[in-house]
């Protein structure tokens, strides 16, 4: 192993670090202070590329489960097998990406409408199912549920009692002269309807609630069994969109190694970046120092001449106080 020493222009600086990326043996380490030399400062908007990484992945994320979720479906894309693990991209494909950014780009937001799409469907479900659950109680009664209103001078009242506390409902309303009720009871729920005279009303329903009584919050103008139909119909139709997306995200799974590469190639400039924090640099030229094996000197050279001939490059002894890396070769 060998160290790297390499001064080049400002301006040559992404091209340099494409080529030795491209060799796929440096490892570029913090560049030593050097007098009348600053910390390189770029325009580079790391944010923005970080948020394009990121989004990307969430659409990677997204396809892979939707992929994941059809793989005993008659729809599911056998030939994704190789992509949802690895596969293999020549370096001049992977530089050449930014030409494809655009449509590229345009399949990752299609992406990012599905998931949107999904995460109001799924919450729109839970909301239904919750709705169901709160219903099923009042199946029990045949009436629509807005019929249960008040008239001037008596209070209608509808809702839910625990079951063992049926004959103690009924012993408490039987105690108010002007009250009548109805109890609806199967083995699963209990659900109450009391009438009674409004001046005893508040003293009823004070009652009821330290017995556990609930009181029904739904006015539909329409019985418990057919809101509950209605809402089995809404499911149903959840349910279809939900497949239909998940055959959509089948049908394009090859724009999967696209948005893959693409992850990869934005996490690749971000990495570019965070290693050009560390070089040195004055008004035109940065220095950065790094790690070659010996064998691979030529090559870098090589590399680094195709860019440009105005690269001053010299490979140096490692004293022994140097943490030498171990060089990984992606």
């Amino acid at each position: 192993m060998t160290k790297l020493r390499l001064v080049g222009l400002n301006f040559n600086k992404n091209n340099i670090l494409d080529a030795l990326h491209k060799t796929g043996a440096v490892q570029i380490s913090e560049t030593s202070s050097f007098a009348d030399t600053l910390a390189l400062s770029t325009s580079f908007d790391k944010d923005y590329i970080s948020k394009r990484y990121l989004t990307a992945k969430k659409c990677i994320d997204f396809y892979c489960e939707q992929i994941g979720k059809a793989k005993n479906k008659k729809y599911y894309p056998k030939e994704t097998d190789e992509i949802l693990n690895n596969f293999f991209v020549s370096y001049d494909e992977f530089v050449s990406l930014p030409k494809n950014e655009k449509f590229i780009w345009n399949l990752i937001e299609e992406g990012i409408s599905f998931i949107n799409e999904m995460s109001d469907i799924r919450a729109k479900k839970i909301k239904l199912y919750n709705l169901r659950q709160q219903l099923e109680p009042y199946l029990l009664v045949e009436d629509k549920l807005s019929c249960f209103v008040d008239s001037k001078n008596v209070c209608i009242s509808l809702g839910t009692i625990k079951s063992e506390n049926v004959n103690l409902v009924k012993e408490l309303l039987d105690g108010f002269e002007f009250t009548d009720y109805t109890v609806y009871n199967n083995n699963k729920y209990c659900v109450v309807m009391v009438a009674s005279l409004k001046e005893q009303n508040e003293d009823v329903v004070s009652k009821l609630n330290e017995l556990g009584y609930t009181k029904c919050t739904f006015s539909f103008d329409l019985t418990a069994q057919d809101k509950i139909n209605q809402i089995d119909s809404e499911l149903d139709k959840i349910e279809n969109r939900i497949e239909e997306i998940s055959k959509i995200i089948c049908k394009k799974s090859a724009n999967l190694k696209s948005i893959k590469m693409f992850a990869d190639y934005y996490y690749f400039l971000l990495e570019k970046e965070t290693t050009s924090e560390g070089f040195r640099c004055t008004e035109k030229t940065f220095v950065l120092e790094g790690y070659v094996p010996k064998a691979n000197q030529d090559e870098v050279k090589a590399s680094l001449r195709e860019v440009s001939d105005a690269i001053f490059i010299e490979f140096l002894s490692i004293s022994d106080d140097e943490n030498v890396p171990v060089l990984t070769k992606n």
